[in-house]
């Protein structure tokens, strides 16, 4: 759901020069990390065991998203003087066209059902639900009701535009105590394992809200990324990065056996936040043949959509079960072509939606730059 940003040549920490603008590791593991979620997401169209491993998986991929958005954002805002007004309109420009089609597709959705089985729509829940889900507040509700409204899996954005709210001043406080990165790391981590046993293992009923999909708790998993990308860049132009593939693809291995193994034997991951801080320090201080792999034109094209995927995936999985899979004569046991056609409609659906707002944000700097020089 992060997205690469480039990172500025010009820049103030000390000894700091320009070489690669992504780390093209990324890319692959937030290809990986979508797909893990639309597995969970899909998990009624596929074998029960893809379902019992992707879940959880699910949750560590939004832990890594988080993760990845503080540490690219770091990245293309560490030499700017960031301004927080500026930067969240920009922000909010980018994004909330794609959340706002969602909404519409989804409000369609809930007016059919509603038409179709003969019900009536609780107006003012539907109307509460609408402006708490287009402000971005849907994840500061403790009420599901409100927290999955609409498109669900919007709530994402909720936290995320509070992460880039404290993004400028996050970033000038890392600017001042960027040699103590390390050390912060591992503060904020058991910090964030701290307050995750508190309410799930103390507190229990009710705290999936104060947890899963509370802001500040998934600040401390942004500014982990962060941090990261603080040792990173350190690293980058002090030793600099070195290449080796056996690193990665081991560190890779070793992540998902632990999980496998853990979530078989175990069923409780908590402590996987570690496993999951050095997946992404061993892909981004080394290269290898992850960062081939994720710099091919396929994974960064794929890594470039995976914003309005992520909006758009539910939606059409919702839609195909409506359509599609509820009431016909659908009679497969495990309907695997509907869940390849929503696959298929989904990057359609993002690759197209790309296409059209590249164009109208070019369209709309023509006419703005015609009425300046009118």
């Amino acid at each position: 759901v992060a997205e690469l940003s480039f990172f500025s040549a010009k820049h103030s920490m000390k000894g700091f020069r320009s070489m690669k603008k992504r780390v093209d590791s990324l890319n692959l593991v937030r290809v990986g990390l979508i797909f893990t979620i639309f597995l969970c997401h899909s998990g009624d169209m596929l074998p029960d065991v893809i379902g019992y491993y992707a879940g959880t998986l699910t949750g560590y991929a939004l832990q890594l998203f988080f993760m990845i958005s503080g540490f690219c954002c770091l990245l293309s805002g560490y030499g700017k003087d960031l301004s927080t007004g500026p930067y969240m309109k920009k922000r909010w420009w980018k994004i909330f066209p794609m959340h706002f089609v969602g909404f519409l597709l989804m409000a369609f959705l809930i007016i059919y059902r509603a038409w179709a089985g003969g019900y009536d729509i609780d107006k003012s829940d539907f109307l509460a639900q609408a402006v708490v889900n287009l402000l971005f507040l849907q994840a500061w509700t403790p009420n599901e009701d409100f927290v999955y409204s609409f498109n669900g899996v919007s709530w994402f954005l909720s936290a995320l535009f509070f992460c880039y709210l404290l993004t400028p001043v996050m970033i000038r406080i890392l600017k001042r105590f960027e040699n103590y990165a390390p050390w912060l790391l591992i503060t904020v981590a058991f910090l964030q394992f701290g307050y995750a046993l508190y309410f799930n293992h103390f507190i229990g009923t009710g705290s999936f809200c104060y947890t899963n999909v509370f802001p500040p708790y998934r600040f401390l998993e942004y500014l982990m990324g962060a941090l990261l990308a603080v040792m990173y860049l350190k690293r980058r132009d002090g030793e600099g990065i070195p290449r080796s593939s056996m690193v990665q693809l081991v560190t890779v291995l070793l992540f998902f056996a632990v999980y496998v193994i853990t979530k078989h034997e175990m069923g409780f991951t908590r402590f996987f936040i570690v496993l999951e801080l050095y997946l992404m320090y061993a892909l981004c201080v080394y290269e290898g043949k992850v960062s081939d792999w994720g710099a091919s034109k396929l994974m960064a094209s794929l890594a470039d959509h995976i914003m309005p995927f992520y909006l758009v995936h539910s939606i059409v999985l919702k839609y195909m079960r409506e359509f599609v899979l509820t009431g016909s004569s659908y009679t497969v046991e495990q309907p695997i072509i509907p869940w390849i056609a929503s696959l298929a409609i989904a990057i359609a659906f993002s690759y197209a939606y790309m296409a059209i707002d590249k164009r109208a944000r070019a369209a709309w700097q023509r006419r703005k730059q015609a009425k300046a020089t009118a």
